[in-house]
């Protein structure tokens, strides 16, 4: 994607009188020498009529961003096949001048004329940059917009810089407006400062900075409630935060730990990774609820069940997609089941086949979320031993996972038809239910043909064979 053309053609589609202004995070990550292709221009009259002819010389797809606001977007697509969305929104203000000074912090509010190419910084964004701070524009910034509370941490998780003082204390006193924008909004931040790799570090400050608990009410109750009862000092919360951190250490560290099958790990968990922090967060909240003193031994019955629930009702109101709420729940609801396999006098592999059958793609996750599950207790109570033994009960059954996978993607050696051929059955859900035994047992190895999988159907189904022929 070329952006020299992209801003070329822009600047000679301009009517007199008419200014265009390279802004925001494009012109921040250009001077900071980050590739992006997500540019922001500020157009100061005619913004309809310019975009769409801009969509129409660069044969891009208009999207109404707020209509009412007059913001809008054209996605083009390059012939390197990268995508570069042009975000166009109608200058606030009489001069660029008045528009930046609406902007959120100063490494922000910097503008670029596409015609002369000057840059504007009237509060100092590039010092700013080059000092690696954060800093508001005004005190204002987050009565306008209150989602600019987390935003400030999303800058500082994906580009490493230090809020400001004065800008930090700004944000503990807004703290409470957290719960005023848009849920939606709220999770996209979130769900970004997840996705670096540093975010426990973040997470612990939105914690001291008062910002989580207005979003998630709950974690009042998980810390109050299991302190008294849980092994960590400050109770179930430190417990959750501690296993992000400690989820990112064996992240960092995958090559390493897992060196048979750390790239197809590095795979199967980037395009999840924030949602994966997410649900570590969260894995272990209905505890509180579950409580039980049994023998002098604190228990908790039931909560990967309840927790189950509860992750998904919080998911809800932060309006996460139905996929990925049905994801946190089957995780949620069998993060136990890894450390009950482990401790199993005979582990087989018709345990381990059904394990990998129930969890699905989910399996991944939910061996690494219980590695660090364990590995969160390594300064409490857990030995280096108990770490160690689970790293490689993790790392043995990763590889089997991968490897069931690749037998699963093999050409079906018996298929729906052929049984109901065979057999004189119609269709129905028996149907499946024999594909699943047929499977599982050739995954197993225990069929290896067409031939062998009829007669094991016709061998160890007899009495489900006969209940159906002469139904």
């Amino acid at each position: 994607m070329n952006i020299k053309n992209i801003i070329k053609i822009l600047s000679g589609k301009t009517k007199p009188g008419q200014k265009i202004y390279l802004v925001g995070g494009f012109l921040r990550d250009v001077l900071l020498k980050r590739k992006t292709n997500d540019l922001d221009f500020v157009v100061n009259k005619n913004i309809r009529d310019f975009v769409n002819s801009i969509a129409l010389k660069l044969k891009g797809k208009v999207i109404i961003l707020d209509d009412r606001n007059r913001i809008y977007r054209i996605i083009v697509s390059g012939s390197d096949g990268e995508t570069c969305n042009l975000d166009f929104s109608h200058m606030q203000g009489k001069n660029i001048q008045l528009d930046l000074d609406r902007r959120d912090f100063t490494i922000n509010a910097m503008a670029m004329d596409i015609e002369h190419k000057d840059i504007i910084d009237p509060f100092g964004g590039i010092k700013d940059l080059n000092n690696k701070i954060i800093r508001k524009v005004s005190d204002r910034i987050f009565n306008d917009d209150p989602l600019r509370l987390l935003r400030a941490y999303r800058f500082q998780a994906e580009l490493g810089f230090d809020i400001e003082q004065d800008t930090s204390k700004l944000i503990r006193k807004y703290a409470r407006f957290i719960k005023k924008p848009a849920k939606e909004r709220v999770r996209y931040e979130l769900l970004k400062i997840l996705q670096t790799n540093d975010s426990s570090k973040i997470v612990d400050v939105l914690d001291k900075q008062k910002l989580l608990e207005p979003i998630f009410p709950e974690i009042l109750v998980m810390k109050k409630s299991a302190r008294r009862f849980y092994f960590h000092p400050e109770g179930l919360w430190q417990h959750s935060k501690e296993s992000l951190v400690s989820l990112e250490i064996i992240l960092k560290n995958v090559k390493k730990l897992f060196p048979q099958s750390s790239e197809k790990i590095i795979r199967h968990i980037t395009p999840r990774i924030g949602l994966i922090k997410f649900i570590t967060l969260f894995h272990d909240l209905a505890k509180p609820k579950s409580i039980k003193r049994i023998n002098n031994r604190i228990r908790f019955f039931g909560h990967e069940r309840e927790g189950a629930k509860k992750i998904a009702r919080i998911m809800g109101r932060l309006k996460f997609s139905n996929k990925e709420i049905s994801i946190a729940e089957k995780i949620v609801k069998n993060h136990m089941r890894p450390g009950n396999l482990l401790q199993a006098k005979i582990l087989t592999e018709r345990a381990i086949y059904r394990f990998f059958r129930d969890l699905g793609d989910e399996t991944v996750d939910l061996l690494l979320l219980s590695f660090a599950d364990r590995h969160s207790y390594l300064k409490i109570r857990a030995t280096k031993k108990e770490v160690s033994d689970y790293k490689k009960f993790a790392g043995l059954m990763i590889e089997k996972f991968f490897k069931q996978k690749e037998l699963e993607k093999r050409e079906k050696i018996v298929n729906g038809h052929i049984i109901m051929k065979k057999f004189g059955l119609k269709p129905g859900p028996i149907i499946g239910k024999l594909l699943k035994i047929v499977e599982e047992n050739y995954i197993l190895g225990k069929i290896k043909t067409t031939e062998h999988a009829l007669e094991f159907i016709k061998t160890k189904c007899k009495r489900l064979l006969r209940n159906l022929q002469n139904s």
